[in-house]
């Protein structure tokens, strides 16, 4: 396949799933025709890039759905990408512990990422706004202005107020119930075995139980000696219990006994009988990633009285120390960032998969 070809077929699969194959097997078609002719391929390549940004991406004879249903799939991408924003901001808010670590740059690496995908989202919205408009009453001037409008308060709640972002909670949940509620699927689908199911969540099961095993040693062991380095682990102890500021261990217990407890027993349930239906690959990994998305987050809960304890007796901050706390929680970032852009967009259907309807 040459250059041309390629670029074709790539601008081919932006199209919608009912316009993608016949586009690409015309373009396909041209391009062996002009070579046939010795003409220029580029000519095509530039014709095929002009009807993807012009076709009209609302029209249900391209896009093979109704309005309505596309208005539903841009909400779910909008839902998605400024979710996986929120996630990011407010998992800086709560761990800004980047630069103690001389570790900034990846501090500021995410915020960039976080307001690229907080644009993204918003431009989604406005794409939203502008089909539901122009769908129930074609007031489209309206619909920008109510867009530009929504970009500019939820991007000053996304990126000037990071603490908002604990408004992602809504749109993880969301990822759930639309993972779960899903009325289609592809036409010649199968579900899997109770064998597939199991081997599909035992990678989530793993990293969930390793983060549980990595967290309780940095919270008990290794950021303790990173707080007060020139002491041994005991003398540290010693040295909080004599300041009156022993640290409760039931915080980490909990966390650590709950979070473990619900690892096992992803895989325990898909193996279950009784859920085929439910439990697609898709399904187990947006539930694996947030399984270990919120024991990587509820990280910060079981450690926080042993970090204000040795906060307390040795005059330190409440921050980590060590290496291993940003590394949880970077963890569980893109984990349940990956948990909404796989589990809240639309499936992308090809044409034969908008004709089978419904399943």
């Amino acid at each position: 396949m040459s250059i041309a070809d390629t670029l074709v077929a790539v601008v081919a699969w932006t199209l919608p799933g009912l316009a993608r194959q016949r586009y690409r097997e015309e373009w396909l078609a041209d391009l062996v025709g002009a070579r046939d002719l010795e003409l220029s391929q580029w000519s095509i390549v530039g014709g095929a890039v002009m009807a993807a940004i012009t076709i009209d991406r609302t029209d249900p004879s391209v896009t093979g759905i109704t309005r309505a249903d596309l208005v539903a799939n841009r909400m779910r991408w909008a839902a998605a990408l400024l979710g996986s924003a929120a996630v990011l901001g407010f998992g800086l808010f709560l761990w800004g512990g980047y630069e103690m670590l001389e570790i900034a740059p990846l501090g500021l690496g995410i915020q960039v990422l976080a307001f690229f995908l907080a644009t993204l989202g918003l431009f989604a919205c406005l794409g939203t706004l502008v089909v539901a408009f122009d769908f129930a009453s074609r007031r489209t001037g309206l619909a920008l202005a109510i867009g530009v409008g929504v970009i500019l308060v939820l991007m000053v709640m996304v990126m000037v107020m990071p603490f908002l972002g604990i408004l992602a909670v809504p749109a993880l949940l969301a990822a759930i119930i639309v993972a779960f509620g899903s009325k289609r699927r592809p036409a010649g689908s199968q579900q899997l075995s109770g064998r597939s199911r199991v081997l599909v969540a035992l990678p989530f099961t793993l990293l969930a139980l390793l983060i549980v095993v990595v967290g309780v040693l940095h919270i008990s062991v290794w950021n303790p000696l990173a707080k007060a380095p020139g002491l041994s682990l005991d003398e540290i102890y010693s040295a909080m219990s004599a300041a009156g500021e022993a640290p409760l261990n039931i915080f980490l217990m909990v966390w650590a006994i709950f979070w473990g407890a619900m690892a096992v027993t992803l895989p325990i349930l898909c193996g279950l009988r009784g859920v085929a239906r439910f439990f697609t690959a898709r399904r187990i990994i947006v539930v694996g990633l947030l399984l270990v998305g919120t024991t990587a987050s509820f990280h910060w809960f079981a450690g926080f009285n042993m970090g204000m304890s040795l906060a307390d007796t040795f005059m330190t901050s409440g921050g980590d120390a060590a290496i291993s706390g940003p590394a949880i929680a970077i963890a569980g970032q893109t984990a349940l960032v990956a948990a909404l852009l796989i589990g809240l967009p639309p499936l992308r259907y090809t044409a034969e998969m908008v004709t089978a309807g419904p399943r």
